[in-house]
């Protein structure tokens, strides 16, 4: 194999991951162009800040009971399409993987209209029962929000090791004449304990990490968390607010790199033996109860997932606020006024689409250098650049949005030109913040990729690049396009990089949902909402029947 060159690999991580993070933590120490001195002043005014306290505490109750509430929803909905016959195990794990496909800030304002205090739920108990719900709105309303939005990440988590339980193991203990249950408990479950925790580790680093959820339900309600608060120094534009916000930001990237310390290390922790064999999975029959379990799922993601869909269609579907729709007076006057009247929309959605695609190309493209040395030449080198790479989405985009701000806000020496409020700056946030997940993606697809097809390529004559397009890349096409897929997906609806960084002139989508909710313009938030929903939904279920068509496409070529 031939040597593969490395000395310009640091080049990309120092100039858009170290440089930032080096020059937020500088700015907390009051180190600037006018102050060379070192100074911890805008610490000591943090912590004199009186409403700090009440902040952190909205912060870890809002992260740990949601992060508790997420493990047991994903717990439950695990177990049900992994070891239970309940009817159609597939296509409950699709819907229950539904939350994380949509942006969090869309789950809230669909939520707002489902179950807030004005939202669909009550009015239809006050129509039908004179009865008024319980009033949602406030802290417990971004805890089940959030727990819902995270619930995905655990019952991933959790049905990998489900799944990847040997069956030997489970008839061992049948045959020593334990009954099911004791089965489950005593041999299933132990063995799920380290994805659990990573689970939980996972959904508490990202309660930290979410600014929509608290946005678009706290801001309103006067509850603030550490993420908000960054947000609200830094547009507050105050005397040393930037200082302050910048010391806020160091405090949190800490805080939320704690979960990220022990996730690494109980996954390099001790590992359980599993005897080699069929890896057949052990299904517990239900009888008759699956029926009920068919009724309890149905009902429970109508609850969280289906009913504030349906109710943000409805809102925008409205003739106005607070007016009960009906078939006489539906109109699709607020989609309509998106395009016709609110001009901004039509631009965000290009500005959108623009830093999506550019973003995914150009993490993809970055990302491939390093990802084939960390496969084919590992190194110390490769292995401190690759967790460097992680430090960008480890820490809450909040951080690392102040940090991009930072850093290229000022003018370009000898010219008056700032990047800030432009697509550039956004790129610089946005293909750092994904890196990793470029890494990932070739990573996947250089481990299962044999070297002598790119020989036999050479020893034809061909050259590196003839090599790369018309060998290597048709063989990683499956790769390349799901983890393209998440890329755009997660830069297309991208908010909290956005909020800060993104100016008049260059919108996003998710700013001007934003603005939309800020100013009271609910109707219309609710129609962009409902589009976005559907773009995204429409995006998965194409990527999806991609790979599941390439899937089926494989099989049938090792069947013949």
């Amino acid at each position: 194999m031939k040597r593969i060159k490395s000395w310009w690999l640091p080049i990309l991580p120092i100039l858009l991951i170290i440089y930032p993070l080096w020059n937020l933590v500088a700015v907390s120490l009051g180190v600037s162009t006018v102050q060379q001195e070192i100074s911890l002043a805008a610490y000591g005014q943090l912590l004199q800040d009186p409403q700090l306290p009440t902040v952190i505490k909205n912060t870890l109750y809002i992260a740990v009971v949601s992060t508790l509430a997420s493990l047991f929803m994903g717990v439950v909905a695990a177990i049900l399409t992994e070891k239970t016959d309940i009817p159609g195990r597939q296509g409950w794990r699709l819907v229950f993987i539904l939350p994380v496909l949509l942006p969090s800030y869309v789950i809230s304002i669909a939520w707002q209209h489902w179950a807030g205090p004005v939202g669909l739920v009550n009015d239809w108990l006050q129509n039908l029962f004179d009865l008024t719900m319980w009033d949602l709105a406030g802290i417990n309303e971004i805890v089940i929000v959030m727990a819902i939005s995270h619930m995905p990440i655990a019952y991933l988590l959790v049905r990998s090791a489900l799944t990847a339980i040997p069956a030997q193991l489970e008839d061992a203990a049948r045959i020593a004449g334990a009954r099911p249950v004791k089965v489950f408990t005593s041999v299933v479950l132990p063995l799920t304990v380290p994805a659990l925790a990573n689970a939980a580790l996972l959904c508490f680093a990202s309660a930290l990490d979410n600014f929509g959820i608290p946005a678009f339900i706290g801001i309103p309600s006067g509850i603030t968390v550490l993420s908000t608060l960054i947000y609200q120094k830094v547009v507050g534009l105050g005397g040393g607010q930037f200082e302050q916000a910048a010391a806020l930001a160091v405090v949190t990237g800490l805080l939320s790199m704690i979960p990220v310390y022990f996730q690494g290390k109980i996954f390099h922790g001790p590992k359980y033996s599993r005897e080699e064999g069929s890896r057949e999975k052990r299904i517990y029959p239900m009888g008759i109860w699956k029926w009920l379990l068919v009724l309890f799922v149905s009902i429970w993601q109508g609850i969280t997932v289906v009913g504030p869909c349906l109710a943000m269609l409805l809102l925008s579907l409205a003739p106005a606020y607070g007016v009960s729709l009906t078939l006489s007076n539906l109109t699709f006057a607020h989609y309509i006024s998106l395009w016709t009247d609110t001009p901004v929309v039509a631009a965000g959605l290009k500005n959108s689409l623009l830093l999506a695609l550019i973003s995914t190309a150009a993490v993809l493209l970055l990302a491939w250098s390093l990802a084939r040395r960390i496969v084919l030449a590992p190194s110390r080198l490769v292995t401190f650049l690759d967790g460097i790479a992680a430090i960008p989405y480890c820490l809450p985009g909040m951080v690392v949005g102040l940090a991009v701000l930072l850093t290229w806000i000022h003018p370009i020496p000898g010219t008056s030109f700032s990047l800030y409020g432009g697509m550039v700056i956004l790129l610089l946030a946005y293909i750092p913040r994904f890196y990793t997940f470029g890494i990932r993606t070739w990573t996947t697809a250089w481990a299962r990729f044999s070297l002598a097809l790119e020989e036999a390529g050479h020893v034809a004559g061909a050259g590196p690049m003839t090599v790369t397009r018309r060998i290597t890349l048709p063989i990683f096409r499956e790769e390349a396009f799901g983890g393209g897929a998440l890329i755009f997906l997660l830069a297309f609806t991208e908010l909290t990089l956005s909020s800060l960084l993104a100016g008049s002139q260059f919108p996003t989508l998710g700013v001007i949902v934003f603005s939309m909710e800020a100013a009271g313009r609910a109707l219309e938030s609710a129609a962009l909402g409902t589009l976005l929903t559907l773009l995204t939904l429409g995006l998965s279920a194409g990527v999806c029947k991609y790979l599941l068509d390439e899937k089926n496409s494989e099989e049938k070529e090792k069947k013949a």
